[in-house]
């Protein structure tokens, strides 16, 4: 087995040091549940945050009012990942663990068993993890961080080649729309390993859900 990296522990010791922030941050995204194509709360969140840790943030990346494109460094190599924060329609859930809707919502509403919440968080963690290591470090390199809205929506991707796409170094998505002077920086850039978020356990995962 390979031996861990002086900076990859580092990053990895930063993850754990800023847990509480990153579950509170997962709490804040779970609790907004705003469906595809309407993240208005969570993207500010994640343009909020990321201009504080000093990321220049484009906001309606691709003319989609709820998706941004966040970027740190000026050299290469280029490293990029994305994060979602849709909920998903007829996924309203209490902390429970057996079915049922938030108190006062329509069993239809939105929600995020799924959970795009944490999914999104874990992404930002990585990426700020990796901002950490480079400075800790003196690392050359750029770090982006693409919003993703409506990634559980077939629209998304029926609308993405109207205004032009690039495919972002991500995981499991297979477009996200930016603007052009983006594009050419995403080309050449390779995926940040996402580390696993501890969260807290009341925002696991209950009740049924469709993936």
């Amino acid at each position: 087995m390979p031996t861990m990296t002086d900076e990859k522990r580092y990053a990895l010791e930063w993850i754990d040091e800023h847990a509480r922030r990153f579950s509170d941050f997962h709490s804040r995204i779970w609790n907004y549940a705003e469906p595809a194509w309407r993240e208005y709360k969570s993207a500010k969140a994640y343009c909020d945050l990321l201009r504080a840790e000093g990321f220049a943030v484009e906001e309606g990346s691709g003319e989609m009012p709820t998706a941004f494109c966040a970027r740190w460094g000026k050299s290469g190599p280029v490293l990029g990942t994305y994060a979602e924060y849709d909920a998903v329609p007829g996924n309203s859930q209490q902390v429970v663990p057996h079915q049922a809707p938030r108190a006062g919502l329509h069993p239809w509403a939105a929600g995020h068993t799924d959970p795009h919440s944490a999914l999104g968080t874990t992404a930002l963690a990585g990426a700020l993890a990796a901002k950490a290591a480079m400075e800790r470090f003196r690392l050359d390199g750029t770090l982006f961080l693409f919003g993703e809205p409506a990634e559980r929506s077939a629209a998304r991707s029926r609308c993405t080649p109207r205004r032009g796409t690039t495919t972002a170094p991500t995981p499991s998505s297979p477009t996200t729309r930016i603007s052009p002077t983006q594009r050419s920086a995403t080309r050449s850039a390779a995926p940040i390993g996402v580390w696993s978020l501890p969260l807290k356990p009341r925002h696991r995962r209950s009740g049924s859900t469709r993936a």
